[in-house]
């Protein structure tokens, strides 16, 4: 692989650009691909505080060294192993209140991707996690700008484990392509095809297919209609049946005879 550099003059960072088979693909849908980065989510959100890129311009690296996740926990990856990519986009008229369908449209892109390259069980982890055989496979982080009752602009980031077979101890139930299929993959070409994918359910999400996208995205959510056990806060733990997400992102959970709603700061969904 050949790899050229040039200058963003709005920034003045050397970008470094992929050139092979699927360079003029990066080019054509605006990907800028760096050689290393801090954090693809940092660079996008920088990117969108000081210009205006086009719609759908991503940020890729696959050697991200201060990677970010949810509620400011750090995203751990191998060089050169991964995909860290941060997708940039102006979603049509969403209102605040149906910023939940990003993470939707998000987990059902890295979903479709992953299908394409394996037949082992992929699944939506409350909140924003795919499992891969109940095993963390990719993670999503979604920053919105905000004005009046719409959202603005959005970073939907997305860290998927590729060719990594070994992860650290603090992270037992991690999986990678890698381990699932038994062989390695050429990380441009996946990341072209997970591009793609985000499009696809993108185009959903701004052509008003919201119901469609939340009935997929609870097909094929993780413990759904089943006996689940959770970790509240205090280290208290309780099981409760799945019911569903509500149009804010809080998991319905049944306990006793009622249903109960929790977001992402009060619970966490225990494998």
């Amino acid at each position: 692989m050949f790899l050229s550099n040039f200058v963003n003059l709005s920034t003045n960072i050397v970008i470094t650009i992929v050139d092979n088979s699927v360079s003029e693909f990066f080019r054509q849908k605006n990907i800028i691909f760096f050689k290393t980065l801090d954090s693809t989510q940092s660079y996008a959100l920088e990117l969108t505080s000081k210009s205006k890129p086009i719609d759908k311009t991503a940020i890729l690296t696959y050697n991200q060294l201060a990677g970010k996740g949810q509620l400011g926990a750090k995203w751990q990856t191998q060089a050169d192993k991964n995909i860290c990519m941060s997708i940039i986009g102006y979603p049509i008229k969403l209102k605040v209140g149906e910023q939940f369908l990003l993470s939707m449209t998000a987990a059902l892109a890295v979903m479709r991707f992953l299908l394409q390259y394996t037949q082992k069980k992929i699944q939506i982890k409350w909140p924003n996690d795919i499992l891969l055989d109940n095993k963390k496979i990719c993670g999503i982080l979604i920053n919105n700008s905000l004005q009046g009752m719409y959202i603005t602009s959005s970073v939907t980031g997305m860290g998927v484990n590729i060719n990594q077979t070994a992860f650290e101890a603090g992270l037992p139930n991690a999986s990678s392509l890698a381990i699932a299929e038994g062989k390695e993959f050429a990380l441009d070409e996946l990341s072209a095809e997970l591009y793609q994918c985000f499009e696809y359910y993108y185009q959903w999400l701004n052509t008003g297919m919201h119901e469609l996208l939340r009935s997929e995205y609870h097909t094929n959510l993780f413990g759904i209609g089943a006996i689940n056990r959770f970790a509240k806060q205090d280290g208290s733990v309780f099981s409760a049946e799945v019911k569903g997400v509500d149009i804010d992102g809080r998991l319905m959970l049944t306990i006793g005879n009622r249903i109960e709603k929790f977001d992402i700061r009060e619970i966490k969904l225990l494998l």
